[in-house]
């Protein structure tokens, strides 16, 4: 089904409520229409790959809203402005996504099932492909790499939920760069191109020359990398 396009009239008309709420002061439609295409970013970056109790109409009106908390916050047009809306957006998204069913544990079993499996990998040496860690966990590949597309998945819609550390932004931002180099090069690559080219899955199949679901399979890959090296980070800076 072709997606609405942005924004539609039902995410104008929860605009214009929140504009009266507020007295009618603030920006105006017609001053943020040309930042509406963050909204359609962020909207067509999580695609496919939306938690089945999350409608996409409730995401597309949430980030509208944060588009116009964003120009209560700081005038429209200023220097800065456009990276201002794009984090709240994100925020305001993953905000709402936080009530959805990527934190129950039935969800997020494949990929503790596939942490605990990469970590013993690489403390007995070995690289973590996805041969060994069928292997290791017993199962045939196809498998596991349905376990490691249902953790792109999950990474997609979610980051916060595979990260699953009680960090703020600045301590994740700090801890997330080393994390992200320490990968080997493809999951890098794939974990550049989607979150710092907002590149989508088929983009970056196209661009590497590989299928899309080569794409995904790394994507898993280097979410359950960064899980284990953020949580070991994390380890490490307990007192001792």
């Amino acid at each position: 089904m072709p997606k609405p396009e942005v924004p539609t009239q039902e995410a104008l008309s929860a605009f214009e409520a929140q504009k009266l709420a507020a007295g009618g002061e603030g920006a105006s439609i017609e001053e943020l229409r040309p930042y509406f295409p963050l909204v359609r970013v962020a909207l067509d970056r999580l695609g496919g790959y939306l938690p089945p109790d999350v409608a996409y109409e409730t995401l597309e009106g949430t980030a509208i809203l944060a588009l116009l908390e964003a120009a209560d916050r700081r005038p429209v047009g200023s220097a800065g402005f456009e990276s201002y809306a794009r984090i709240c957006i994100w925020r305001a998204l993953t905000d709402c996504l936080r009530q959805s069913r990527c934190f129950l544990p039935e969800t997020q079993a494949p990929l503790r099932r596939l942490s605990e499996a990469a970590d013993k990998a690489l403390r007995t040496g070995l690289e973590g492909t996805d041969e060994e860690l069928a292997a290791l966990l017993s199962e045939p590949l196809e498998q596991l790499r349905e376990a490691l597309a249902q953790v792109a998945a999950l990474m997609a819609a979610a980051p916060q939920a595979v990260i699953a550390l009680a960090w703020d932004e600045e301590q994740l931002q700090r801890r997330l760069a080393p994390a992200i180099c320490a990968l080997p090069q493809l999951e890098q690559l794939v974990v550049a191109m989607y979150y710092f080219e907002d590149l989508t899955f088929a983009e970056i199949a196209q661009v590497m020359e590989l299928s899309e679901q080569e794409v995904q399979w790394a994507f898993g890959r280097a979410a359950v990398l960064l899980r284990i090296q953020l949580l070991l980070a994390a380890s490490d800076e307990k007192p001792k």
